[in-house]
């Protein structure tokens, strides 16, 4: 345990300012007060100095659309719709811009800008708000595109909380590494004959962490000047 916090420490101590704390609660203090009723059980990362930010939350139906909640420093991310059958409503199922699914294939994508920096590796926390006539699974695929390179994604966990009203969060997680400089994330949706899927609300949070290889690396070098001291 001493060796995980040791390189912890020293993980901190490397990254780069940006802002200082000041800017951490600054960013802390924009989501808690911004009306995100759909931001359900955030991962909590605003603390991390490569957080970011932006959720889109459909008020109209423009495509592509800037996000409506920006807090992203490295660039602007930009949402899309795709599909045939995927029509937009000023008001549906009881919720305000609601893009809606019908027979077919439909995709939601958002382009997310990043620290250029291939010595992290990045997570990605993605939520959807989402109402359906399916009993069971949403017919959802999550998928990555990047710039040329060889980046390896791994699914971390999934949950899905249903709401009171019966719209559903589904949230998953995901670790890309390296970390590219920018990644399109894309909510794929196929729905069969006499099923529905609505969308309400998308938010992406994501942060920068070392590669595993950089943090055997720190904690060598910690070990290192604990060593040193000693004698």
């Amino acid at each position: 345990m001493k060796r995980i916090r040791m390189a912890a420490v020293l993980w901190a101590v490397g990254m780069p300012a940006r802002g200082g704390m000041f800017a951490f609660a600054w960013l802390a203090l924009i989501i808690a007060g911004t009306a995100e009723a759909d931001y359900r059980n955030p991962p909590g990362w605003e603390a991390n100095p490569y957080f970011t930010h932006q959720s889109w939350e459909f008020g109209s139906g423009a495509s592509p659309v800037n996000a409506d909640i920006d807090l992203n420093p490295f660039g602007q991310p930009r949402l899309g719709i795709h599909g045939a059958n995927i029509d937009w409503s000023g008001y549906k199922l009881g919720r305000e811009g609601v893009w809606t699914i019908g027979e077919g294939w439909a995709q939601v994508e958002g382009i997310i800008p990043n620290e250029e920096n291939e010595e992290l590796s990045k997570e990605v926390w993605i939520q959807a708000t989402l109402h359906t006539n399916i009993r069971g699974e949403v017919p959802i695929d999550i998928l990555f595109e990047f710039p040329a390179g060889i980046f390896t994604v791994t699914p971390i966990e999934s949950s899905v909380i249903v709401a009171t009203d019966g719209w559903r969060h589904h949230t998953s997680v995901f670790d890309l590494t390296p970390q590219p400089d920018w990644e399109v994330v894309s909510l794929n949706f196929s729905a069969p004959s006499g099923i529905y899927v609505a969308i309400d609300e998308l938010v992406v949070d994501t942060r920068c962490i070392p590669e595993p290889a950089t943090v055997v690396m720190l904690a060598l070098g910690g070990l290192g000047l604990v060593r040193r001291r000693k004698r």
